[in-house]
């Protein structure tokens, strides 16, 4: 009615995630037989020290955000822990999880799970110079290791299993339900130049 009109361009996107439970059971079920991370006291003081410069009420927001409420080594989570120091119980089914992740593009290709362990203090806000601060640190390293291992292991469970890697795979199909996989970026979009810093 106004006469207006609009010209939109898609210059990047990314796919839902096609969730995977027989693989994700793989890899919480190896991630037990690892057991927690061997974080140490140096590792807890920074983590404390770094937590005191977030905002209010920051580690509650993170656990509301990750629906995290139950824990498989300390039967609780400990909100007064700088570090995670267990694992998150695993509920069997997804969950809602906050951003975005080419992952989702992957898991429509081939079946994928993910493991997540704790990099940084909790609580820490995402995209924040807290992220950034945590990145290179002893702490982040081990949980990294640990979650390289519990791939590895996932990976070998599921190759010494045909018949687990099938559920795996029946698993996927169902989940797709027949729709085949779409890129969400339209062809002959070309990736942006990086930006120059002045």
């Amino acid at each position: 009615m106004t006469g207006t009109s609009v010209d939109i361009t898609v210059e990047r996107g990314s796919s839902n995630l096609i969730p995977n439970p027989v693989m994700e059971s793989v890899l919480h079920n190896k991630l037990m037989e690892l057991g927690p991370i061997p974080f140490d006291e140096a590792d807890r003081a920074y983590a404390a020290a770094l937590q005191k410069t977030f905002p209010p009420n920051a580690v509650e927001a993170c656990l509301e955000l990750y629906h995290f409420s139950e824990d498989s080594v300390h039967n609780r989570v400990d909100r007064d822990a700088p570090l995670h120091t267990g694992i998150r119980r695993y509920e069997g089914a997804p969950h809602f999880r906050a951003g975005s992740t080419d992952v989702g593009d992957v898991s429509w290709v081939t079946p994928t799970a993910q493991c997540w362990t704790a990099t940084w203090a909790l609580g820490t806000p995402g995209h924040s110079w807290q992220v950034v601060a945590q990145g290179k640190t002893p702490a982040a390293h081990k949980a990294m290791v640990h979650a390289a291992k519990t791939l590895a292991a996932g990976a070998a469970e599921l190759l010494m299993n045909p018949a687990q890697m099938e559920a795996a795979k029946a698993e996927w199909r169902r989940r797709r339900g027949g729709r085949p996989y779409v890129s969400p970026i339209p062809d002959g979009v070309q990736p942006q130049p990086p930006h120059e810093v002045a």
